[in-house]
C-alpha cells in the first residue's frame, strides 16, 4: 500500500463532547499523520466539530440517509 492510510470514523456526538468523543479526539489527534489520515463523519455541526476543527482533523457533516454515498466517495482503507 502506498500513501497514507485513510481511517473514516463515524460519530454522533452529545453536546457537551461525551467521552467517546474525548478518547476519539485523542485517538485522532495522536495519530501518526505522515502515516495516516483521519476523517470523521458527524451527523451536525456540535462542539466536538469544532474541537475537531482545533486539532485540524478533517471531518464532514453526512446526515444517515447520505452515509453509505459519503462512505464511498471518501473511500477509506479502515473503516
Amino acid at each position: 500500500m502506498s500513501g497514507k492510510i485513510k481511517i473514516l470514523y463515524v460519530d454522533t456526538p452529545l453536546d457537551p463532547p461525551g467521552g467517546g468523543q474525548v478518547s476519539l479526539l485523542l485517538i485522532v489527534k495522536n495519530l501518526d499523520r505522515t502515516k495516516f489520515e483521519p476523517v470523521v463523519f458527524i451527523p451536525r455541526e456540535c462542539e466536538f466539530a469544532r474541537l475537531l476543527e482545533e486539532e485540524a482533523v478533517q471531518y464532514k457533516l453526512v446526515s444517515l440517509i447520505k452515509l453509505f454515498r459519503e462512505i464511498r466517495k471518501v473511500n477509506p482503507d479502515l473503516i
